[in-house]
Order: structure tokens, then sequence, then C-alpha cells
């Protein structure tokens, strides 16, 4: 029997996902109406544009529906930051199918086997080279958000 590449999930490990998510959305909507709604001003400093914390005004609650809770992740799309949005989505979305195409090459496999040879006994050693990676993958988007906001001005 061939084995499939690529991450297998039983429906068992899909329900539960699904269940977990929707926990999630009920306790952030929950979250709405405990947590006081406001805004804060934002201010000039240093050529960057930061929340002054002493600002804090009390707005007036929206009252949506329980029903919205649920379509709130799809009311995202819509809303001001979709671009931005929708534009690491479809970096997230190319980034997984690299690994998995990686994956089902046989690279990834080889590139880890390689990466733990190299490294050895020293794990902790391993770990700087892979921090330095993800936080130059969250400038990354971050300075792609910041170039969206831009376009858009």
């Amino acid at each position: 029997m061939e084995q499939k590449s690529g991450a297998q999930i039983s429906a068992q490990a899909f329900v539960q996902s699904v269940v977990i998510l929707l926990f999630l959305m009920l306790a952030a909507g929950i979250l709405t109406l405990v947590v006081p709604a406001g805004s804060y001003a934002r201010v000039m400093r240093e050529g960057r544009e930061v929340i002054d914390p002493q600002s804090f005004q009390p707005v007036a609650r929206p009252d949506y529906p329980v029903w919205r809770w649920a379509t709130a992740p799809i009311e995202v799309l819509w809303g001001p930051d979709a671009v931005t949005i929708i534009t690491i989505i479809v970096f997230l979305l190319m980034v997984g199918s690299s690994f998995a195409v990686l994956d089902a090459s046989g690279i990834l496999k080889a590139a880890i086997g390689n990466i733990v040879r190299a490294f050895g006994g020293k794990k902790y050693l391993c770990c700087c080279p892979s921090r330095c990676f993800f936080m130059l993958l969250g400038a990354f988007l971050a300075s792609l958000k910041r170039l969206c906001r831009s376009s858009r001005s």
C-alpha cells in the first residue's frame, strides 16, 4: 500500500478542530460583551504613529446579534483591512503549498536530516538560526502590511 505524502488528518481530528474553532469564536463573542468598548488616540512619536495609553475613551458598544459571531471571520474579508488580510492568507497558502511540494519530493526530509547532522547534539545552537528565520518572516509580513497600507493612501 502506497503511503500518501503530506499531513494526514482523521475525521475525528477534523471534527475536534472545528469544535475548538467554534469554541474560540464563542469565547471571542462573549468577550465582546465583557470587555469595555473604547478607543485610543494615536500620536506621532519619533516618526511613528503610536497609541497614547492615557487616552482611552469609552464608546457605545455595538449591539451585534449572536449569529454575527459566527459570520465575523467572513465579514473581516470585506472590512477596511481586507487587502492586507487576503495578502497574508495567500502568502500562508503559498508557504504551505511550498512545504507540501518539498515534503512530497523528499527535499524537506533531506534538508532536515542535513540540519540535524550539522548541529549534532547542539540543539540549542540550532534554535538561533530557526528563531532568526521566523523573526525575518514576521518582519517580512509586517513590511508587507505597511506596504499595502501605503499603497491605499
